[in-house]
């Protein structure tokens, strides 16, 4: 029996973003009635051509249904748009109208209305704020469904994983826990590695040493058994030594010296399209400062930077 395997992906605008809410959260069904209907008026008109490509996507399209269960879709919508955040009011709003942390929740929902038996999420905090960062981590905690999750957020994969897998020079090694527990252990398992490595290292350099001062002479005997032993530890294999990655150095180019205040901003308003963003900005920056600058999305942080 194969897994149903659902990918959630996160768009930085929603393919066709013209269709309201409830169109999104409706299109089997009413792709559904859009072809009954049109089955209806070519029986009449006899394109059999047409007709038979209608009744191929209908029977597809009656697969799906079956699978979801499209009688009882209606109340999972019900049920599930106030979990995701949106009201009532929403069912009519264009999805375009919405940011990108409200689009990723409409994604999220469609997927589960599907009941998948694992979802995939490839890097699902891009182009998120912070609160939909926050709101997305506290609803998948809630989820009972497995999840195998590709990200680069370390916050995110400490709240929400129970097991890390690491893939390394072509080597998956699995690590229980979150994160943070995948750190403490690999470096944990790395110190007893280069123990072992050590360890067996001072072994080989002392039986060649013994190979080399006593073959040929009046211990011999003692020279052959030192190279047998050294064979049999071949053999058996060698501890490998740990991998060091490369250090990563970056050269940047000599700039002149500035003076204390990098930056300074004094009535800065901007806007477009009738929408003021922000009115007398004052801001200063001074060497050494580390500035965040945060607020959801649309609000106009790159706007100001």
């Amino acid at each position: 029996m194969f897994a149903d395997f659902r990918f959630l992906e996160v768009y930085t605008q929603w393919p066709g973003c013209s269709v309201c809410l409830l169109d999104a959260a409706f299109r089997i069904k009413h792709s559904l009635l859009a072809i009954s209907s049109c089955t209806g008026c070519l029986f009449n008109n006899m394109a059999v051509l047409v007709l038979q490509a209608l009744l191929d996507k209908l029977d597809k399209l009656n697969a799906q249904a079956i699978n979801l269960d499209v009688n009882l879709l209606d109340k999972k919508i019900d049920q599930m748009m106030p979990e995701l955040g949106f009201m009532a009011a929403d069912n009519d709003r264009l999805v375009a109208s919405y940011s990108g942390g409200w689009q990723m929740r409409m994604c999220l929902g469609k997927l589960l209305l599907q009941e998948p038996d694992v979802l995939l999420l490839d890097e699902p905090t891009n182009h998120l704020d912070l609160d939909a960062i926050e709101w997305l981590e506290g609803y998948l905690k809630q989820q009972d469904v497995p999840m195998v999750i590709v990200s680069h957020d370390r916050e995110f994969l400490d709240n929400l994983c129970t097991k890390i897998v690491e893939t390394e020079r072509g080597v998956a090694t699995t690590y229980k826990g979150n994160y943070t527990c995948y750190m403490n252990q690999k470096s944990e398992r790395e110190a007893l590695q280069w123990t072992a490595y050590e360890k067996q290292q001072k072994e080989i350099d002392k039986l060649q040493d013994l190979i080399r001062r006593l073959s040929g002479g009046a211990q011999s005997g003692r020279a052959a058994a030192a190279e047998k032993q050294l064979e049999r530890m071949k053999a058996e294999g060698l501890i490998e030594k740990p991998f060091v990655p490369k250090k990563r150095t970056f050269t940047f180019p000599p700039v002149e010296k500035m003076g204390q205040t990098v930056l300074s901003i004094k009535g800065l308003s901007h806007g477009y399209n009738g929408r003021l963003l922000f009115k007398d900005v004052d801001l200063e920056i001074e060497q050494g400062e580390r500035i965040a600058i945060i607020g959801p999305n649309g609000a106009g942080k790159s706007t100001l930077l």
